[in-house]
């Protein structure tokens, strides 16, 4: 009795160290992958664009000539020597102002994407891991987010909550995050009937420390992944809400108030076109950095990828 007894007890010793070492191998090469990624000519020039503009934020006010609000030129000034983009409507230097714009636009854009990727990561974590009815009570509340058009829905978030550039954020923050909640319980879904979660329960480890300890960690690269090439998204809802008059308000020199201001005098093109190749040079470096992480974290979609283009 007491054989049959031990013999229905898994080996959790040996289990558990087993399961630690295979996550230690796919780290191993994970960051192998990201050392090759690191060498793509494209990766390589969107993470030195990314790292101009985060120097551009830091100095900011070294950088820019004038005062992103300062009224001193005359207006409508063609780009030149003594005002590089030309000045506005109000004779302010479009090229500080543009400077500046980037520790508005790009700063609280990464704000709104961490914001949603951990309101989404906790509720998709839960929703995955416990499912039932608690899994059908979050996703029916996705659902609803994901019935309305996330630009609509944003403005009309931020136009109840008042017409501000912090109001902006937290509307984006509440139509994002609905995309890592799913996303999430997607990967949650995947990995928690794997050898490794169930060695840990069996353990007697807790629900709560084998979320954070096993599934979080596995799910970290992909949900890094949409985070970074979410940022592009996040800068264009942004500007889209300023441009629409609901998100950052004059003088604040912010990209898309910028061109909506630029909208108004198209024989003056330097007002708009600058701040638009701003958001550009961005959305673009974020979106191919995401690529690039993809690649590191997921290399089997790469070699799908890859297979689907030889065949076409």
């Amino acid at each position: 009795m007491s054989a049959s007894s031990d013999a229905a007890v898994p080996d959790t010793t040996t289990s558990i160290p087993a399961a630690v070492e295979r996550r230690r191998m796919k780290a191993a090469a994970a960051w192998a992958r990201m050392s090759r990624v690191l060498r793509m000519p494209l990766f390589a020039i969107s993470l030195g664009i990314v790292l101009i503009w985060v120097i551009v934020i830091v100095f900011a006010d070294q950088i820019a000539p004038y005062s992103a609000t300062a009224q001193g030129a005359t207006a409508l000034m063609p780009p030149s020597a003594e005002h590089l983009f030309g000045t506005d409507e109000l004779g302010r230097d479009v090229f500080s102002r543009v400077i500046h714009g980037a520790r508005i636009s790009l700063v609280f854009a990464i704000i709104l994407v961490v914001g949603a990727m951990l309101i989404g990561t906790i509720i998709g974590l839960i929703a995955g891991f416990f499912g039932g009815w608690i899994d059908e009570a979050l996703m029916r509340l996705v659902d609803l987010f994901f019935a309305f058009p996330v630009v609509i829905l944003a403005m009309a978030v931020a136009a109840a909550l008042g017409a501000s550039v912090q109001n902006a954020v937290l509307a984006g923050i509440i139509v994002s995050w609905p995309m890592y909640a799913r996303t999430v319980r997607g990967l949650v879904m995947g990995y928690r009937d794997a050898e490794f979660v169930i060695s840990s329960r069996l353990a007697g480890m807790g629900s709560g420390r084998s979320i954070v300890v096993d599934l979080m960690p596995s799910i970290a690269g992909p949900t890094l992944v949409l985070a970074t090439q979410d940022v592009g998204a996040a800068i264009l809802l942004l500007a889209s809400l300023s441009f629409l008059g609901v998100g950052a308000q004059p003088p604040m020199p912010e990209w898309g108030a910028m061109i909506s201001a630029g909208v108004n005098h198209f024989n003056a093109w330097w007002i708009a076109v600058f701040p638009g190749l701003a958001i550009v040079t961005v959305a673009l470096a974020f979106n191919l950095l995401g690529d690039g992480l993809r690649d590191a974290f997921d290399p089997k979609l790469k070699r799908s990828v890859q297979r689907k283009r030889r065949k076409s």
